[in-house]
């Protein structure tokens, strides 16, 4: 035999070797992964069992609950009913009364109005040093005041600037030497 044919034979001995070792591999690395899936489905299944039975419970415990919450809403709808028709009884309620729901079905409508409309499309944005010709044309635009202020907001307000004219800055004084 030749050096080349025992190379040769060598060869093709560890290629087969390595390919059966590779096949072997490959049916143990195939086995691993069916073996982890069906852990894993079986803990899935499992997992989702439990949490519909503790679905299924939380649910029956709550419902007692929920309606019992749901007795007391009827109970304090029929009590707010009975108390309501006895103010609509007198006459200064009824006038108060009558004269809410105008303003509660002004509020509504206005409400209303503003969520059923198209949302604007925004403004190009504009450098703040160069107004644009159309701003210059346009008068500024005045603020519409959208409800009164409360006493409360203007005693605040008010608080403010009598604070502020309370306290005087202070000048401060200091001689200047002159060097002679």
């Amino acid at each position: 035999m030749s050096i080349t044919s025992d190379v040769r034979s060598y060869a093709d001995s560890a290629l087969g070797q390595a390919q059966a070792r590779l096949t072997e591999v490959r049916g143990d690395a195939t086995e691993l992964a069916n073996s982890l899936l069906s852990r894993a489905t079986t803990t899935c299944m499992e997992l989702r069992s439990k949490g519909e039975a503790l679905t299924r419970r939380a649910g029956a415990s709550i419902e007692p609950y929920v309606a019992q919450l749901k007795g007391y809403g009827t109970v304090a709808a029929e009590t707010f009913e009975q108390a309501y028709a006895e103010l609509r009884k007198n006459d200064q309620v009824a006038k108060v009364i009558a004269a809410a729901g105008v303003s509660v079905d002004a509020v509504q409508g206005r409400v209303t109005s503003l969520l059923d409309r198209q949302p604007a499309a925004p403004a190009p944005a504009t450098s703040p040093t160069k107004p644009t010709p159309a701003a210059k044309a346009q008068p500024p635009a005045k603020a519409v005041p959208a409800a009164k202020a409360t006493s409360a907001a203007k005693a605040q307000r008010a608080t403010k600037t009598s604070a502020a004219k309370a306290t005087p800055a202070k000048k401060t004084r200091t001689r200047r030497t002159t060097e002679a």
